[in-house]
């Protein structure tokens, strides 16, 4: 039985049997007859392409149904359905690469990975294509076992895809959070204080260490570091990752890229003790053009090592405290600096403080419990400062 020779909408041949006495099958004969009274009779040697529009009015080719245009149209669209295929093969190889990991590797990884294409697993294709990358990152971010907290925040996915991409570190753009653009307004500030006794405003005061009795501790070394001559052309964020991943046992990518959100967040901070004195950022430079300066290698590694391990645990801090870490990674290498109040001290002296206020129970239990949230102090540590304010 012969082939039914109507050409489908995508300028393949039907590959249905045609009806008896026909050239065509069943349901393309139905339409050959509509198109017949509409255009007239098919004229042998011509295209045999023909749709609402009209017939093909131009020569097949030999031994072909088609012109050269539609027979080139039909190998486009072949090839274009290739790359796909190949594509989505290349897909799914990497993204299951990804999941193979155990445990599974932090969505800001993967992310960093597929747009640099370094540090790619093994057996990973040796191209990928952009669209591939996005392909693989957008599933990696919207699946719920890997990214829990926001795997539903396309808006969040696209505006951290776009700041990797443009080097948004380097050129000191800030990092995008999840939920800037939803943001409320910052509440109002609080009324100004007035005749209250210096104790009591140090106790009601959450964040007492920033004041004049603990960061008098930093002056010296903030002038230290302030006086260090930093190079024109310095770059100081992108020379603290090369650095630490340049370290001879690295931290892990996703805890590099955390302290760098966190380190990019302050850098662009403009005001920290003064109005627009922009502290942490002359700091920090002024840290890196000291590391930098250290001749002997091991030193050097050394202070870099420190400065992850202080601007890592700095993650959550205030101005005050990640002014405090910067200080602190040259502690025991320079003698300009001096180690900072022990914790210790700080507590005890906020406890005190909160037992003395004149006001009720409750409410030096909720100043004591704001402090330890601000700075994480375990729970084992609570309980005995409570039952002793509680008993005052």
């Amino acid at each position: 039985m012969p082939r039914c020779l109507a050409i489908k909408a995508n300028l393949d041949q039907c590959t249905s049997d045609s009806r008896p006495n026909s050239n065509y099958c069943g349901s393309h004969g139905r339409y050959q007859e509509q198109y017949t009274e509409r255009f007239g009779a098919y004229q042998a040697g011509l295209c045999r392409f023909v749709n609402s529009g009209g017939r093909c009015e131009h020569v097949h080719e030999p031994n072909q149904m088609l012109c050269m245009n539609h027979r080139h149209q039909r190998e486009r669209r072949i090839a274009r359905e290739q790359e796909q295929a190949q594509e989505q093969a290349e897909i799914n190889e990497t993204y299951n690469q990804y999941m193979a990991h155990v445990p599974h590797l932090p969505w800001q990884e993967v992310m960093v990975e597929v747009i640099n294409r370094n540090g790619l697993p093994i057996g990973f294709p040796g191209y990928l294509s952009r669209a591939v990358a996005v392909q693989v990152a957008t599933q990696y971010f919207q699946n719920p076992e890997v990214n829990p907290q926001h795997f539903q925040n396309h808006r969040y996915f696209w505006r951290i895809w776009s700041w990797i991409r443009n080097n948004g570190m380097d050129r000191g753009i800030p990092v995008p959070l999840p939920d800037e653009e939803d943001a409320p307004p910052p509440p109002p500030p609080p009324p100004p204080r007035q005749n209250v006794p210096r104790l009591q405003a140090l106790a009601g005061d959450a964040q007492n260490v920033h004041t004049r009795e603990v960061s008098q501790q930093t002056n010296d070394s903030t002038r230290k570091l302030l006086e260090v001559v930093v190079p024109l052309q310095q770059k100081t964020e992108q020379t603290l990752m090369l650095s630490w991943y340049a370290l001879a046992d690295p931290p892990p990518h996703h805890r590099i890229l955390r302290a760098a959100v966190d380190i990019n967040k302050w850098f662009n901070t403009e005001t920290c003790r003064q109005q627009g004195d922009k502290l942490y950022k002359h700091l920090l430079r002024g840290l890196v053009a000291y590391i930098g300066q250290v001749a002997d290698p091991e030193t050097k590694q050394e202070l870099w090592k420190r400065a992850y391990e202080e601007c890592n645990e700095a993650v959550g801090m205030c101005c005050e405290g990640h002014i405090s870490r910067v200080c602190n990674v040259l502690v025991g290498f320079d003698e300009a600096f001096k180690p900072p109040v022990p914790f210790s001290e700080i507590l005890q002296a906020k406890m005190a403080a909160i037992a003395g206020m004149d006001v009720s129970t409750d409410e030096k239990i909720q100043h004591a419990n704001s402090f330890f949230n601000e700075y994480a102090v375990p729970m084992e540590q609570r309980q005995a400062w409570l039952d002793a304010i509680s008993q005052e």
